[in-house]
């Protein structure tokens, strides 16, 4: 495999595996997406239910499985557990 190859494949498990909170933040860096996040809680929906929907469509877009990594810090302020996504 090549240098280039190596690097590639590297980049992209790592952006895999941070996949879920890469969305999380990019849910809380977005003014409209995080007050309708906000919206939803307070119109009854709760964080289970919308953190469980977006897994499911995450894992289903990109044709992966998840994984609770129990010792990881996600970034995103929304969540308390990392997933990680594998083929």
């Amino acid at each position: 495999m090549s240098e280039v190859s190596e690097f590639v494949d590297k980049a992209i498990r790592e952006f895999r595996e941070n996949l879920t909170d890469g969305l999380f933040l990019f849910i809380e860096n977005d003014r409209e997406l995080m007050q309708r996040y906000l919206e939803l809680m307070e119109a009854g929906h709760s964080r289970k239910e919308i953190h469980s929907q977006l897994g499911k469509q995450i894992v289903q877009a990109f044709s992966l499985t998840n994984q609770p990594v129990s010792s990881a810090r996600p970034r995103s302020s929304l969540i308390t557990t990392e997933y990680r996504l594998h083929e």
